[in-house]
């Protein structure tokens, strides 16, 4: 539910916060905004093969948990609030939205298989389980 809000909200405001506070231009910061949903999306498919391949399930969520953290405590250390100059918190917000891309990668494609394995194969109740 955590990362649902969290991609949620950041999505809802990722916009007007490129034209409101990093002052981008509408177009660009569209174009930011289309990357970033893009990416969210595809990214899964790589963090749902690196598990298979090497990490394991448990392990990519908690992976893409930290990440999407670090992705939101640096997306703040983007904002006004710190004082840094606009370069800065650029390049900040750009990292913190890299993180939440590749954790949420790592997280969403992953926390699917601990709801399955919650459930036995002909469980009836596993389909339930997914909504």
């Amino acid at each position: 539910m955590w990362e649902r809000f969290c991609y949620y909200g950041m999505r809802t405001l990722l916009t007007l916060f490129l034209v409101k506070s990093l002052l981008k231009g509408d177009a660009e910061a569209s174009l930011i905004y289309g990357a970033y949903t893009a990416l969210v999306y595809a990214a899964p498919v790589l963090g749902g093969r690196m598990a298979d391949s090497f990490l394991g399930y448990r392990y990519a969520i908690l992976l893409g948990a930290v990440l999407m953290a670090i992705g939101e405590f640096l997306m703040v250390a983007g904002t006004d609030l710190l004082g840094f100059d606009a370069g800065l918190r650029e390049s900040l917000m750009l990292i913190g939205m890299g993180g939440l891309i590749v954790g949420n990668g790592y997280f969403k494609a992953n926390i699917s298989t601990i709801v399955g394995k919650l459930y036995e194969d002909n469980d009836p109740r596993r389909d339930s389980g997914f909504t």
